[in-house]
């Protein structure tokens, strides 16, 4: 299911908006989907590819475990990508 979807379940059952910083796509940084080849909304990611992809950012912290060196790989993997 995806995250947008979740979001709308989970704001009926909690009775509680949606944040209006993640309720629009233009305010959230786009993902860069390896499967895929392009940049996507995690809105429109399944939550279990969200999980995956963000477990997959943190296991780079253990090989780099000073926060500017970790800063400065993920904007280059970034703009390689």
């Amino acid at each position: 299911m995806k995250v947008s979807e979740l979001l709308k379940i989970q704001e009926t059952i909690e009775k509680r908006n949606i944040p209006v910083d993640i309720q629009h796509r233009d305010n959230l940084k786009p993902h860069y989907s390896e499967s895929k080849g392009e940049f996507m909304s995690i809105l429109d990611m399944d939550l279990i590819h969200l999980i995956r992809s963000y477990s997959k950012t943190l296991s780079h912290r253990d090989e780099y475990p000073d926060q500017d060196i970790y800063d400065c790989i993920n904007d280059i993997e970034k703009k390689v990508s």
